[in-house]
Formats: structure tokens, sequence, C-alpha cells
């Protein structure tokens, strides 16, 4: 039994604000999941290189939530619909994990296979 025979309603079909459309593809240019596996695999040849560019992808996710929030005064609960999980909790599926320090900066360290799970 199909649950869908047409097509299905995106983030991009619901919102209708240009200033927040503009947000949501700049994110999504800047934090696409294909660029993370990339980098996440250029770490061994590239080291400090790729791992200085995944944090600096983790910062702008980070950053864009509470910008968006607060200049378009939206709910902050609504941008896991616009922008997707936030990238510190769904890096854990390139075998990554993200801790943030009292000073705000992020600590980017591997997952030992034990420890892995599938990102909720």
């Amino acid at each position: 039994m199909a649950v869908f025979k047409g097509p299905r309603a995106t983030r991009w079909d619901l919102v209708r604000d240009g200033a927040l459309l503009a947000l949501m593809r700049e994110h999504e240019a800047r934090c696409a999941y294909e660029t993370l596996a990339r980098l996440v695999a250029e770490i061994p040849q590239q080291g400090d290189r790729a791992v200085d560019r995944l944090l600096e992808i983790l910062r702008f996710d980070a950053h864009i939530r509470p910008f968006t929030a607060g200049k378009l005064g939206l709910d902050p609960k609504q941008m896991d619909f616009l922008y997707g999980r936030p990238l510190t909790r769904t890096i854990e599926v390139f075998g990554l994990t993200v801790r943030r320090e009292p000073d705000g900066t992020f600590l980017l360290t591997t997952v030992d296979d034990r420890e892995r799970r599938s990102v909720k």
C-alpha cells in the first residue's frame, strides 16, 4: 500500500518569506551532508585543514539558528524544521562527536565504534 501517491510538500513549499528562504538556501549550500562526508573522508590526508573546515560548518550551523529566530522573531523550536537537526548532533553519523567548550568553541573528536549510535 502506497502512503504517498503524489508529490509531498517540503519545507521549501511551505515557507514563503523571501529572507527566510535566502537563509535556508545559504544553510543548504554551506552545510550539505555531501560536503561533510567529503571533509570527513579527507581528514586522513588533509588533517587540520579538513577539521578546520568541518568546525567552520558546525559554527555556521550553530550560529544561524539563534540568528534566524532573533532577527525574524521565530520560535527557536522551528529551527529544526527550517534547517534540519543541528549538525552538532547529526555529525555522529560520520563517526565524529562535538563537545562545546565553556568558551563557546567546539571540540571535534571521533566516536568509538562501541559508542556509535544512529541519530534519532
